[in-house]
């Protein structure tokens, strides 16, 4: 399972297997998504467009990149926290 909700004083959150461990520390992160909010550009070409496949020159091998432009703006970083348990 990747992931589990949880309550804590009636607020339900996402309690994920796959966070760090940093040095014996665990961190638990407290997001509000009332204030997160992201923008994403007008321009299709940058709305995950693809730039289609490309020949290396002198190989057989081909890549494809991916394009992106937006931002991940967060309005009200008072109202979310990030606490670091140390390990007993």
């Amino acid at each position: 399972m990747l992931a589990s909700v949880a309550s804590l004083e009636r607020r339900s959150g996402v309690v994920d297997q796959y966070l760090p461990v940093l040095a014996g520390n665990y961190t638990m992160y407290g997001l509000n998504t009332s204030y997160i909010y992201l923008y994403v550009s007008d321009i299709p070409k940058y709305q995950f467009g693809f730039s289609g496949w490309k020949e290396a020159q002198n190989t057989d091998d081909v890549a494809g990149q991916y394009f992106f432009a937006g931002d991940l703006i967060v309005s009200a970083p008072r109202l979310m926290f990030r606490l670091v348990f140390q390990n007993l």
